[in-house]
């Protein structure tokens, strides 16, 4: 902590984000309540609203010196998830269950320490139920808790560490002869993208590629997970990519690419499918074969498209991805406004929480970019997507990815031709944490921003 301040140095804007919930339990009653959160000079103010109770009940928020956001009501910490109030089971499978869904809305909430302790406390209890009269899914449970606890600690900066938990358990995984093994060396690799060690890990999965082509002549595929062959073939792809590979890294999505429609249609499979043909596209692109990219990204929607009545949500995902790829090299698709609008009619369901996916933002986005206005952009449209996304914001949900670049483009068109309204949506953003710099011949008029 710096000093008396309890965040700690931290963006009390960024907190904020954290923090905000729709469905949280109430500190008092117990029930359903929202936790809302601003900023005021500086200082971070959360309070929990419970319709049940009919009050406000004020939390005081502290980061303590592990990093973690804290909040308390009173002189007791207040556990912002349902999941961590849950009773617990009558077995020790039922519990570490309970345990799984701690550990992620612990990550959510600002708490990425108390994750890892609780990640590789849930590892080891796995691996406990290895063998003997375990149970029959333990070396997975216990392997991808591991993954999911490594690549915590690598975010949150602790590459080395999270490394060498991977390494820990490699011997568990080399012991185990599914699909497995295979997938544990692929999440491996992909974590020494992150200390720039890919060398070693380029041999190591080609070597699983080739290990996978022979076994599926032989009839021996590992059982398991049915993309590993995929899937080994597209972290071959990245770590090429990593090398500026582009050839290579191109070959190894087209494999994953052709993996995929030697399968029965699936919708995991689908949109696996037209995730390593976008990445092909981009492979292509960087190696100066944009041709190559925009044939890729179009099949993929003709493969999706045939099966669009049985998975509609993989074809509204082709449709995304060919525009984020022809969008991504200024090409011009003259069927965008149709492919978005269809798009549009599959995503329009809200969830459970009244929330839509990111990918409605996206096609929302992409359909204002096909446009036939003098100004180049429809403006409902990006409005649209922006108040979508403004929604999930406040809502807790933060979409990745998609947060710079539909604000950006907003504010731009605003600052051009709504100046007051681009003040307001700059003042709504300033209170969710994003501050979008002003443009020169304004900046007089808006320092208060």
């Amino acid at each position: 902590m710096e000093g008396d301040d309890p965040l700690g140095g931290r963006n009390p804007f960024a907190l904020a984000r954290i923090v905000r919930s729709g469905n949280a339990p109430c500190p008092v009653c117990g029930r359903k309540c929202s936790v809302e959160a601003s900023v005021r000079n500086e200082e971070l103010i959360v309070s929990a609203l419970c319709g049940e109770c009919g009050k406000t009940h004020p939390l005081r928020p502290s980061v303590g010196e592990d990093g973690d956001l804290h909040l308390f009501s009173g002189d007791s910490e207040y556990l912002p998830t349902w999941a961590e109030h849950r009773e617990p089971a009558g077995d020790e499978k039922g519990n570490c269950g309970i345990e799984e869904t701690i550990i992620p809305e612990l990550v959510r909430t600002g708490r990425r320490y108390a994750a890892v302790q609780r990640g590789k406390a849930l590892a080891k209890r796995y691996a406990s139920h290895i063998g003997g009269d375990g149970w029959p899914d333990a070396v997975r449970l216990c392997l991808e808790q591991v993954a999911e606890t490594a690549f915590t600690m690598i975010e949150a900066g602790s590459v080395s560490d999270g490394i060498a938990l991977f390494e820990k358990y490699l011997p568990v995984a080399d012991s185990d002869s599914t699909s497995v093994r295979i997938n544990f060396h692929n999440s491996l690799a992909l974590a020494h993208l992150s200390d720039g060690n890919i060398a070693d890990s380029v041999k190591d999965i080609r070597s699983l590629t080739e290990e996978l082509a022979a076994a599926k002549k032989d009839g021996t595929v590992p059982g398991g997970d049915p993309l590993v062959a995929a899937r080994t073939d597209e972290t071959l792809g990245t770590l090429l990519t990593a090398k500026r590979d582009w050839k290579g890294a191109m070959r190894a999505y087209r494999a994953a690419v052709d993996e995929c429609l030697s399968m029965e249609p699936a919708d995991d499979v689908l949109r696996f499918m037209c995730r390593v043909s976008e990445e092909f596209a981009s492979a292509a692109s960087q190696g100066q074969a944009e041709k190559k990219g925009t044939e890729a990204v179009k099949n993929a929607v003709k493969v999706c498209q045939s099966r669009k009545d049985d998975f509609p949500g993989a074809y509204a995902e082709s449709l995304l991805q060919r525009a984020r790829y022809l969008n991504s090299i200024d090409a011009k698709d003259p069927r965008m406004r149709d492919s978005m609008d269809e798009a549009i009619s599959i995503l329009s369901d809200p969830d459970e929480h009244g929330r839509y996916a990111p990918q409605l933002i996206l096609a929302y986005y992409y359909r204002s970019a096909s446009s036939t206005s003098r100004d180049s952009l429809d403006v409902e449209d990006l409005g649209r997507a922006y108040s979508i996304l403004r929604d999930n914001l406040i809502s807790g949900s933060l979409p990745e990815g998609v947060m710079g670049a539909v604000s950006a483009v907003y504010v731009q068109y605003l600052d051009l031709f709504d100046p007051e309204r681009s003040a307001a949506v700059r003042r709504e953003l300033a209170g969710l944490g994003f501050v979008f710099p002003t443009p020169p011949e304004v900046k007089s008029e808006k320092r208060s921003e």
